[in-house]
């Protein structure tokens, strides 16, 4: 049975130390394009989005049901028409995917004249909004139940591979039109990664990415990046808590409550996750409670947390290795022996290292069984030349993303430059998986350049980071010139772009702009 109940009181704990709170059975990833997709029809439900967040403000909504190739089924929300209620005719259909934590409500938290989605309807656009699997309108599954630890056993690589395809299929069969896609946050990182493979162009008009998460080793996320750093997500999967629920009742009636008291500003709750937001309304806030966050699978955590790890320069370097106390030992060694630079830097490297070694197993050898190693990448080259010498390993044997061979250990690299599929740290499961000793990598290089992209991120922004948004807009410097949109708001930070007040303004009217033009 899955378990959340430790999750909360992490969360709590979380809470009270400062950092405030933001918002499996895994089969063998396929192209999902050829997803049957299955519409259902739904009864009224009084807590339905679209009973409860568009018919109450005066706008037409359809409910459907999509069932993904894996056997989840989706819940979408269909706003054919603006509240002026005209001509339903041609219009353009457009997906809203929300990000991590999130739900299609996402796209309603704000008022009808500033909420994205019921400003599209009202612009002459058939809106569609996306539930990704876990979330509460979400959460069944052809025969899994959401208490059982194999329907939790994904991560964003089977939103990739399902999730998407199959809601972009069923769009596209319904309204037999191709689609512009907007994203937000986790949103746009499953999007870049289904348009490398290239996946869903055919179906595809227009994507605009917010809050674009790609590259995300500079992230500045003092809760993301502390969890990420510590293995909070591996830590619960070996608890058995392979649901990640943040919506412990206790903790946002706490929350709520707070956020009611006089004198006390609740959009600063969000910036040890998102950044300083600059331009939420106190209010805001316990509209966002009434409705996120939403679950998601701890193995997704796990694997943004690999992603979160991919090191650039001064960041982190993710390491494997087996019988560290032997790497100490041997560099402590060779400076006594040494005073060259390849010594001193594999010294520096051994004292800066951090350590986290599970307990063996039962009859094992202690010496060879696997730990972590987390060690600043400007120390990482001093160390691999330092190894190299010391003939522990072949230079041949080094590849990006896969093994270094030592004798007696081995250390796992995940180096800048690679978005890849969930890695399971193991050659064997690797291999079991994707038949290939590692993960395959997303290249966003191979996103065609003819796709028209509209690209927009905030210089506040704790998650999605100036720096990592400028490599991911590096990478896409061969898009044709009238086919890349870029606009940089220096005050946003990541909420700003769907809970903003002045969104509308700064955001959503040049987006609606550029996908008239597409």
């Amino acid at each position: 049975m899955a378990k959340t109940l430790p999750s909360i009181i992490l969360v709590i704990t979380i809470l009270f130390s400062g950092l405030i709170l933001a918002a499996t059975r895994r089969t063998k990833l396929v192209s999902a394009i050829t997803t049957t997709t299955t519409a259902l029809a739904i009864s009224p439900s009084d807590d339905g989005i679209c009973s409860s967040m568009v018919k109450s403000q005066g706008y037409a909504c359809e409910e459907h049901l999509v069932t993904t190739q894996d056997g989840y089924i989706l819940s979408m929300q269909r706003i054919p028409v603006g509240q002026s209620r005209g001509s339903l005719g041609n219009r353009p259909p457009i997906l809203l995917q929300h990000g991590l934590f999130m739900d299609g409500i996402t796209w309603l938290l704000l008022p009808p004249s500033r909420s994205l989605a019921f400003l599209l309807a009202d612009n002459g656009f058939d809106v569609w909004l996306a539930n990704t699997r876990g979330t509460k309108y979400s959460h069944k599954h052809t025969s899994l139940a959401p208490n059982d630890s194999a329907y939790w056993d994904w991560s964003w690589d089977e939103l990739v591979a399902y999730d998407l395809p199959s809601t972009f299929q069923y769009v596209h069969q319904q309204t037999r039109q191709k689609l512009h896609y907007i994203g937000h946050s986790q949103g746009t990182l499953i999007a870049l990664a289904a348009f490398s493979k290239y996946q869903l162009s055919n179906m595809l008009r227009s994507a605009a990415l917010l809050s674009p998460i790609a590259y995300v080793s500079q992230m500045t996320s003092p809760l993301a990046r502390n969890a990420a750093e510590n293995f909070i997500a591996e830590s619960l999967y070996k608890l058995g808590i392979f649901e990640f629920d943040l919506r412990g009742g206790a903790v946002v009636n706490f929350l709520r409550d707070l956020c009611k008291k006089p004198g006390i500003d609740c959009t600063n709750l969000l910036t040890s996750f998102t950044g300083p937001n600059c331009c939420l309304n106190p209010s805001i806030v316990n509209i966002f409670l009434d409705h996120e966050p939403q679950s998601t699978a701890t193995k997704n955590m796990i694997h943004l947390s690999q992603t979160t790890l991919n090191t650039g320069s001064g960041q982190n370097t993710k390491l494997f290795p087996q019988n560290t106390t032997t790497i100490k030992k041997t560099a402590q060694h060779y400076q006594q022996q040494n005073t060259n630079t390849v010594s001193q830097a594999a010294w520096e490297a051994s004292q800066y290292a951090l350590f986290f070694r599970p307990d063996p197993e039962p009859n094992s050898d202690d010496s060879l069984y696997p730990c972590y190693l987390l060690l600043p990448s400007t120390k990482f080259d001093g160390f691999v030349t330092m190894a190299a010498k010391l003939q522990l390993f072949s230079l041949g044997s080094f590849e990006v993303g896969g093994k270094v061979k030592f004798n007696h250990m081995a250390i796992a690299v995940i180096r800048q430059g690679t978005i890849a599929m969930y890695d399971y740290e193991n050659d064997e499961e690797n291999t079991k998986h994707y038949g290939r000793p590692s993960p395959p990598v997303y290249d966003i290089a191979r996103i065609p350049n003819n796709v028209p992209l509209f690209v927009s991120y905030g210089g506040a922004d704790a998650l999605s980071d100036v720096k990592d948004v400028r490599r991911l807009l590096e990478i896409l410097k061969d898009h044709e010139g009238d086919k890349l949109v870029v606009q940089y708001r220096d005050d946003y930070a990541h909420a700003d772009y769907v809970m903003g007040q002045n969104a509308k303004k700064d955001v959503y009217d040049p987006l609606i702009s550029f996908l008239r033009l597409q």
